[in-house]
């Protein structure tokens, strides 16, 4: 292995995506915090390849959940069935109109979980789970589970559950949790010179410091080309500017969160002073919103600004 290619295996989200593609591998499930404006999708689409290609194989397949936004928990059962059968490779079944109720739908899947152990391994990455109704994937979840008791070794299909909120009510005891992170600088960098080619090393490095590594930030920039790195680079009203849609979005999660008086507090202290030791309530309810982000350095977890950009929403109150 070559020194640069070194490097790129030990940036954040490679080790992410190593940590993840072990746990799966290995039938592992797991509850994966994908924050807002990570552009997550992409990111499990390069994972669930790897997991295809590499040894040992799992037939992998990312399923955005969004379709279920605002959907019934009758509906949301259905439409999981149909998916699961589908990604399965069962044949159609009459039955899963049955999956109109609780105990409807955890003796389906049950039968489902059951047919598949004659299968490939297999791993449904589901893809948003603040879009789902949460008892649908509780349910899910705690038929997975009975599963996995009976089946032990002879388990052939794994979850991954994936969301811009951390749930920690949801899973089980050997579910694993994990988080996805922004860029380092390093990594920020690189991504834009994939996108415009290269430019003056210290102007993307200021750009990347200024978005905190955020993903759909630096995409946003980067599309528009080298004018927009240039000047964003260089002036932090001028990132505002090149946002467009994705910082009208992020105003609006902002001035919600604002209205919330023990938020603003905490946002006002944290723009203000830095990180800050992690406050469990008021932190949980922030991570929420994409506006802050979890540093797990040192002996205790502490809060911090995601983006410096997003200090400036504080400061100037949106």
């Amino acid at each position: 292995m070559d020194a640069g290619q070194y490097w790129h295996e030990r940036t954040p989200r490679m080790v992410a995506a190593r940590k993840l593609r072990t746990l799966l591998r290995a039938g592992r499930p797991t509850l994966l915090h994908t924050p807002r404006w990570s552009q997550s999708a992409r990111w499990l689409e390069d994972v669930a390849l790897d997991l295809q290609l590499g040894s040992p194989t799992v037939q992998s397949e990312v399923v955005p959940l969004a379709p279920m936004q605002g959907r019934s928990a009758v509906q949301a059962w259905a439409w999981v069935m149909q998916r699961m059968s589908g990604f399965c490779g069962l044949p159609d079944d009459r039955r899963l109109a049955q999956a109109v109720n609780r105990e409807g739908f955890r003796t389906l899947m049950g039968e489902l979980l059951e047919r598949s152990a004659t299968g490939p391994e297999r791993c449904a990455m589901l893809l948003g789970l603040e879009s789902v109704h949460l008892d649908v994937l509780r349910d899910l979840l705690e038929v997975y589970r009975e599963h996995t008791l009976a089946f032990g070794e002879g388990v052939r299909l794994n979850f991954l559950v994936t969301g811009a909120v951390e749930a920690p009510h949801l899973g089980f005891e050997t579910t694993n949790r994990l988080s996805l992170p922004d860029f380092s600088t390093t990594e920020a960098i690189e991504s834009l010179v994939e996108q415009v080619g290269p430019q003056p090393i210290p102007r993307l490095r200021q750009l990347a410091v200024l978005t905190g590594g955020i993903p759909a930030l630096l995409d946003r920039i980067g599309s528009l080309g080298p004018a927009a790195i240039d000047d964003a680079g260089g002036a932090r009203d001028a990132i505002w500017r090149f946002l467009g849609p994705l910082g009208a979005e992020i105003r609006s999660v902002f001035q919600i969160a604002w209205a919330e008086p023990a938020l603003s507090r905490r946002l006002e202290v944290l723009a203000k002073e830095g990180a800050q030791p992690e406050m469990l309530e008021v932190d949980a309810r922030l991570l929420r919103t994409g506006l802050v982000r979890l540093v797990r350095r040192g002996s205790r977890p502490r809060i911090e600004i995601r983006a410096p950009v997003f200090a400036d929403l504080v400061l100037g109150n949106g």
